[in-house]
């Protein structure tokens, strides 16, 4: 189970240790992890609805530095085995008033927008 900084203390109270290690998200994070295991000619699934393109190319270099093979799922194994999973949500999605969210959307994806043309610019 992979976590960032934000669960890492309440993942050890709901998780059986016994049953699964728990890793950081970023470092190693699923790809780094994924890459220093050994795993000979074994399949791992995953499903491609759900997966970003850029993240594929991680988890194929992952999985090849692995030994492993990737296999697109259809269906989901994980969907199929959760039986009693919660309807999705009935309502709409509405944006929060400004008195809430501190400052219009707009401004956001134009200071976000900003700030990601500025890292472009400039060495890594």
């Amino acid at each position: 189970m992979f976590v960032d900084g934000r669960y890492t203390l309440q993942v050890k109270h709901q998780l059986a240790p016994k049953l699964f290690e728990v890793g950081d998200f970023i470092d190693p994070g699923p790809f780094g992890w994924l890459a220093k295991q050994t795993l000979k000619d074994q399949k791992i699934g995953y499903d491609p609805r759900i997966i970003s393109p850029d993240s594929l190319e991680k988890l194929t270099e992952a999985a090849k530095k692995a030994g492993a093979v990737l296999v697109a799922t259809d269906p989901n194994p994980i969907d199929a085995a959760w039986t009693d999973r919660p309807a999705e949500p009935a309502v709409q999605v509405a944006p929060h008033d400004i008195k809430y969210a501190g400052e219009s959307s707009s401004s956001k994806r134009a200071r976000l927008g900003k700030a990601l043309a500025t890292r472009r610019s400039t060495p890594a």
